[in-house]
């Protein structure tokens, strides 16, 4: 939890009375207030400004863990995207036609539909096909093998997930706006 305030530039203080007291622990967490613009677009697609959501990439970040989920859209909303978290498969599969997004950030390990049925599935709907990258705690070469045959342009494990994918979702951004461009 340390880690994870102090990436987001917080601070984190506990303060006990000390054993036996009877007074439990209190922690506080601060976190530094976001501009009224900026607000977490995860949340609300619509209130992305028309001019930002022109300029940025539309990730849609599919992980049934909401701390995983929610901490990787706010990373990708602080490199200037637009993000929406689907917690389930099936959520994602509603989210993603009206989103249209131009990247998928995908857990492979979902309860409902797994991320490589979910990754078919995606490629299959809709106009525009998403880049989609592989979040994962699998990593061994098969696990690697079975991603790229399902469609997943990059697959990453969770264990580097923070720096690779905000790493891809640059590279993919600048892939994106290439091919808008010719």
């Amino acid at each position: 939890m340390k880690k994870l305030v102090e990436m987001h530039k917080g601070t984190i203080a506990v303060q006990s009375p000390g054993p036996g007291s009877g007074l439990g622990t209190t922690v506080t967490i601060r976190l530094p207030r976001l501009h009224h613009l900026e607000r977490h677009s995860a949340y609300s697609l619509s209130d992305a400004g028309s001019r930002e959501t022109r300029q940025a990439s539309r990730i849609l970040v599919v992980d049934d863990n909401r701390d995983v989920a929610d901490s990787l859209a706010m990373l990708c909303e602080s490199e200037g995207h637009v993000a929406r978290v689907a917690y389930s498969s099936t959520k994602a599969l509603e989210t993603a036609p009206p989103l249209r997004p131009d990247i998928a950030l995908l857990d492979i390990g979902l309860p409902d539909i797994d991320g490589y049925e979910l990754a078919r599935r995606l490629r299959r709907k809709g106009e525009s096909t998403p880049l989609l990258i592989a979040i994962t705690d699998y990593g061994q070469a098969e696990d690697r093998l079975r991603a790229q045959s399902a469609g997943f342009d990059y697959h990453f494990v969770k264990a580097r997930q923070r720096r690779e994918s905000a790493q891809a979702v640059r590279v993919a951004d600048r892939r994106r706006k290439d091919c808008e461009a010719q």
